[in-house]
């Protein structure tokens, strides 16, 4: 039987990769996954979810969010930006936008509810994300541009279970125009261990 994992993104999914998906040694999904479980697989082994700039606050004030399917059948959330990293490439937050509640990062009050919700929490290294900026060409300077979750989950993927063969679903490299979709399609193509699932 084939070992391999799942990082399920939250684009279009074909319902008969549910089965496949389910049967990954370990499937990671990201952010706020609204998937049909039927479509897409129930298994989650991790989810990560970013923790910089607004996402995250809103994902903590919206209660739906932690009663959503796939946050409360994970056992581990992964965030994927480490606080030193995000001064190192992320804009100040103006005192005008911090007033109306914006802040650089949610780490602090992530960590806090995902742990009252009986969550293992992982804080990826610094040099994670920097790396992620560096293989897409990104200068290690505060920039509007950023890699995807994705990007960042699938890049510590990598280098978590090294011989291992990952397999993308739902990932249609399209979004936020500050991510560099095309770049990071190209990466994770011309990798050898990475297999874009096209339905």
């Amino acid at each position: 039987m084939a070992v391999y994992i799942a990082a399920v993104g939250n684009g279009s999914v074909s319902p008969t990769r549910s089965y496949e998906i389910d049967n990954a040694c370990y499937v990671m999904r990201f952010n706020y996954p609204k998937h049909d479980p039927h479509h897409a697989g129930s298994k989650t082994s991790a989810l990560c979810a970013l923790n910089s700039a607004h996402h995250m606050g809103i994902w903590l004030k919206d209660k739906e969010y932690v009663k959503s399917y796939y946050f409360m059948n994970t056992p581990h959330v992964i965030l994927p930006y480490h606080p030193n990293a995000m001064k190192k490439v992320l804009r100040p937050i103006g005192i005008g936008r911090w007033l109306k509640g914006r802040r650089l990062h949610w780490t602090f009050d992530a960590i806090e509810e995902f742990l009252r919700q009986g969550k293992s929490i992982e804080v990826l290294p610094e040099h994670t994300v920097l790396e992620c900026y560096s293989v897409l060409g990104l200068p290690i300077e505060p920039q509007v541009q950023a890699p995807s979750t994705g990007f960042i989950g699938v890049y510590h993927l990598l280098k978590v279970f090294p011989e291992t063969e990952i397999r993308l679903y739902g990932f249609s490299w399209e979004g936020w125009a500050g991510h560099l979709w095309e770049r990071e399609r190209r990466w994770m193509a011309s990798h050898p261990r990475l297999y874009p699932v096209q339905d």
